[in-house]
């Protein structure tokens, strides 16, 4: 079955959340889901609740990995951002070529370890095993796809769909039973009650999505991005915080948005600022934190000012980071009202 990941600060992070590999494996395909059909509704509802439009350079591809200890596996990421190894090493492929099994497989591949940064954007994943067929991965998923190409390989495929809650070991489950009494059944809708329960849609489209705040739909982990004084990455604040006053909520200090690595510049302030240019001459990562919101934090490094985050009127901190970045002198503008108070780092990659 497939998985969605929403994160607490679905469009504050829509762009800069990192995806890794839950396999060792390779990835062997790529495909691009702008053109299809629905393929921008994603970009509509971004711009509707930001009142922002998406990166210009942000990709919207899925890729396939093979894992090493299960070859007739594809474990699909979705819409992902992925890095630029993989954009620059794997030869796209399309729908129609998957479906009719002539989409030939990456002749090396792009080989990865479990943990391994593969990307940014959404945690959409789903586990297809191939039991007879071509093995290529197929988009034949729905109804729909197999009453429209009945007679493509694709649809011939002989598969089964397995949850990622099925596969990942103790060691990783156990994250999350650390942020939530949490079972892995509580994850996984077995194809029993899939049938007993089924879902009504319009060709491939649900006509009822849900929404996070649905508890047949969505498992909460979460309520806020981070508790009172302690960053996302565990580390207790100890100097350089803010207080909101008015909400009784801690912004996270440069050392701890920092985590160990080398500060280049920082910020802290409220309310909109043009800020004093960043030289970074090595490849660099901005970290981003906010009280509340609006805000929106962009940068004209290029010949177009290009947006790095944005967040709509909401309570609580929220903290994010970009992808790296290449070295560049680096111009940030932040745009909020003058009582969401903010912090900024530039730090040095990894």
């Amino acid at each position: 079955m497939k998985h969605y990941f929403r994160p607490v600060d679905y469009y504050g992070t829509r762009f800069s959340q990192p995806i890794y590999s839950p396999v060792n494996g390779v990835v062997l395909y790529v495909t691009d889901r702008s053109g299809g059909s629905g393929a921008n509704d994603w970009t509509v509802a971004y711009e509707q609740a930001t009142g922002a439009t998406p990166p210009n350079d942000y990709l919207d591809w899925d890729i396939y990995i093979r894992p090493d200890d299960a070859p007739n596996v594809w474990v699909r990421h979705m819409h992902l951002n992925p890095i630029s190894k993989i954009r620059d090493g794997i030869s796209m492929a399309s729908s129609r070529e998957l479906m009719r099994a002539t989409a030939l497989p990456a002749a090396q591949g792009f080989r990865v370890k479990a943990g391994d940064l593969i990307g940014h954007g959404l945690g959409e994943i789903s586990i297809t095993r191939h039991l007879s067929g071509t093995g290529v991965p197929t988009p034949c998923n729905s109804s729909f796809a197999r009453d429209k190409w009945a007679n493509a390989p694709g649809c011939k495929e002989k598969i089964s769909h397995h949850s990622i809650f099925e596969l990942m070991t103790e060691e990783v489950f156990a994250e999350y039973r650390e942020l939530s009494r949490v079972s892995r059944a509580d994850f996984i809708i077995t194809a029993t009650e899939r049938s007993s329960d089924t879902l009504a849609c319009d060709g491939e489209y649900f006509f009822n999505a849900g929404n996070e705040d649905d508890p047949d739909v969505y498992v909460r982990l979460q309520s806020s991005v981070e508790t009172m004084g302690e960053s996302t990455n565990g580390i207790q604040e100890t100097s350089n915080v803010s207080d909101s006053q008015s909400t009784g909520q801690t912004l996270p200090g440069s050392s701890a948005l920092a985590s160990n690595r080398v500060i280049i510049e920082s910020f802290n302030a409220s309310g909109s600022h043009t800020l004093s240019s960043v030289n970074a001459v090595e490849p660099f990562v901005i970290v981003i934190a906010a009280i509340g919101g609006p805000v929106s934090v962009s940068d004209d490094v290029g010949p177009v000012q290009r947006s790095l985050y944005t967040r709509g009127k909401q309570d609580g901190v929220a903290v994010y980071e970009t992808p790296v970045q290449e070295a560049a002198q680096v111009n940030l503008i932040v745009e909020a009202p003058e009582d969401v108070h903010w912090g900024i780092v530039v730090v040095k990659a990894d």
